[in-house]
């Protein structure tokens, strides 16, 4: 029995933020973003051209006239990436969407993503190229989020390779399509508006804030408990632990004074916020926020 191998594989990515990786899911009107690699796994002399990455939502009102899309594209670009890329075996391409949920959904695929391929053979003398990103309408760099994947994927073992011009292909050859389903995710509604500042960088003895915001946005009276915890990094001045209530649209802002004492790149101390109604942790606990500590040093006046 011979096993059909695709040429083209789709992996789909959400890149959560600490707030969602903490919940396990997704905030309706809340932008994200979805990185897709598309990767090709034919052992094809002539390599694959893969023309397009496009992300299509479902309907999750179908009975409507025109439906409702569980997604909708937060760039003017659309849901559509332009690639034009020649792979060979072990190559990646990779394209970054930015989009919102429309609708609270139970856990379930939000949609598909189709990869336009077809095989056409190299321009005699090509070298590859080292430009693994997508560059097509609708997407931003992968770089700009996941640079480690990026460097991999300009590695000269996975490398896409330059497009022939089209006067040196035989002929065109019929484009095919690969579909993904997009991980299954459950939509929530947005309950409280969560606004973390923290600093990246400071000076050894100066004084560094951190600062959180949250709004209430449901319908209900919340509780919550906000700890702060001391590391061997910094000195804390400020309240360790505060509990609070918010009424239906009333926010509250929160301030710790820092004072690094050791230099380099340092850990923040650990933030949690307890919504004690729920029982709901707001920020994830495992989380890890770095800034960089300069050397202390006397500052002259120019």
């Amino acid at each position: 029995m011979v096993e059909a191998v695709p040429a083209v594989e789709v992996r789909c990515e959400y890149l959560f933020s600490p707030t969602r990786t903490a919940r396990g899911s997704l905030a309706r009107d809340e932008p994200l973003h979805l990185l897709v690699t598309a990767s090709c796994l034919a052992p094809l002399a002539a390599g694959l051209v893969l023309h397009s990455l496009e992300a299509r939502p479902s309907l999750v009102r179908p009975s409507l006239v025109r439906g409702q899309p569980a997604l909708e594209a937060v760039s003017a670009g659309g849901l559509g990436a332009r690639c034009d890329a020649l792979l060979r075996e072990g190559s990646e391409h990779t394209a970054l969407f930015a989009l919102r949920p429309c609708a609270d959904l139970p856990a379930q695929s939000l949609g598909t993503v189709v990869a336009s391929w077809s095989r056409a053979p190299l321009e005699p003398g090509a070298e590859p190229s080292t430009d693994g990103g997508a560059e097509g309408s609708g997407t931003e760099p992968a770089a700009a989020l996941a640079p480690e994947r990026s460097a991999r994927l300009a590695s000269p073992a996975a490398a896409a390779l330059p497009l022939p011009p089209r006067e040196a292909l035989p002929f065109a050859p019929p484009a095919s399509s690969t579909e993904a389903a997009l991980p299954a995710v459950a939509v929530e509604p947005v309950e409280f508006d969560l606004a973390l500042t923290v600093p990246s960088e400071g000076r050894l003895g100066a004084l560094l804030q951190l600062q959180l915001s949250i709004t209430n946005r449901t319908d209900a009276l919340h509780t919550f408990r906000l700890s702060f915890s001391e590391n061997e990094a910094f000195l804390f001045s400020g309240f360790k632990l505060q509990q609070f209530q918010l009424p239906p649209g009333f926010g509250h802002t929160a301030k710790f004074n820092l004072v690094p004492i050791l230099s380099g790149p340092a850990q923040l101390p650990p933030l949690r916020l307890l919504c004690t109604s729920t029982n709901a942790e707001l920020l994830d606990p495992k989380a890890r926020r770095l800034v960089f500590v300069a050397p202390g040093g006397v500052q002259r006046n120019a």
